[in-house]
């Protein structure tokens, strides 16, 4: 058996995620022509969908599930039925996908540890909504070879709301109206708490309606970037920029974000640059220009040229 490296997908609204038979699935895309006029590029049009079977399937035997509950509570001790129980070395809990645009906004996974039993394993859930948010998770069991099953669909129920007084339930407060969005208060909340250097980045999509209406990738990797602390919640649509704040006043790494931002975007933006505004003085010495963050006059070498 021979396995290819693929070329990565990259279209306009890709979706790529994991499903319940153990393969990855990847469909969608490239039409954006609102105008049903123009013709969309014959490159950008993929009326198919692609489903790749990764290599640690064919390790070994599969293992299979003959029981599982359709929910679990928090902290909870359940049992997976299988007759393989003694070849279980994890089991893991990956949630369910909601993709777009090459994001996966819903990832997640979870790997807990089985104690073997008779025809079964005992596995206990995550200890509270802080390790993992409640919703609907596909439950693999993965053998000792790495092979992991085809899944079960089970809910983790979010935690029961108690009183303090059980006499009396008062109902939390309504928001008002607008508070459930506060891009403003994020906003302001950053230029008050950022104390490292301001970076204007310049970001192009292959999302032709720029980064405005594609906005989650880039978001979630400008904040991977190295030395990034902080990223502005609103793009500048109109540049095609967005704003980033650094842990301290260093300079932006350029040569590891050349590398990382491509990595982590899979060919869905394009770094073009970046702006950083200074505050020090540049001095041209041996033909190079130095830049002195805060150099007092007495500092600069004779024939030091100020700019």
């Amino acid at each position: 058996m021979r396995f290819l490296r693929l070329r990565p997908a990259t279209c306009y609204r890709l979706r790529r995620n994991a499903n319940d038979g153990r393969r990855c699935t990847c469909a969608a895309g490239g039409e954006y022509k609102p105008d049903d006029v123009n013709p969309n590029d014959p490159q950008d049009s993929h009326r198919d969908a692609q489903i790749f079977r990764p290599p640690y399937l064919f390790k070994g035997p599969q293992p299979q599930i003959s029981a599982a509950p359709a929910a679990i509570d928090y902290n909870q001790t359940f049992t997976v039925g299988t007759p393989q129980a003694n070849d279980i070395s994890r089991v893991s809990l990956i949630r369910l996908p909601s993709v777009t645009h090459s994001l996966d906004e819903n990832q997640a996974v979870t790997f807990l540890n089985p104690q073997p039993g008779a025809g079964q394993v005992t596995v206990t859930a995550p200890a509270s909504p802080a390790q993992r948010t409640p919703g609907h998770y596909m439950m693999f069991l993965i053998s000792d070879d790495g092979v992991p099953s085809k899944a079960r669909i089970l809910q983790l129920q979010a935690p029961a709301l108690v009183a303090d007084d059980q006499e009396t339930s008062v109902a939390p407060a309504a928001p008002e109206a607008g508070e459930y969005l506060q891009v403003s208060a994020r906003e302001a909340e950053i230029a008050e708490t950022a104390t490292g250097t301001a970076v204007v980045v310049g970001i192009t999509g292959t999302c032709p309606y720029g980064i405005g209406a594609c906005w989650g990738g880039a978001y979630e990797a400008l904040r991977r970037l190295d030395g990034v602390e902080l990223v502005g919640p609103v793009p500048d649509v109109g540049n095609s920029t967005a704003e980033v704040f650094l842990r301290d006043d260093r300079l932006p790494a350029l040569d590891t974000w050349s590398h990382e931002f491509p990595r982590i975007v899979n060919g869905t933006y394009e770094l073009r640059g970046v702006e950083v505004g200074l505050d020090g003085i540049a001095v041209l010495r041996d033909g190079q220009l130095t830049w002195l963050r805060r150099a007092p006059p007495t500092a600069l070498s004779a024939g030091a040229v100020v700019f």
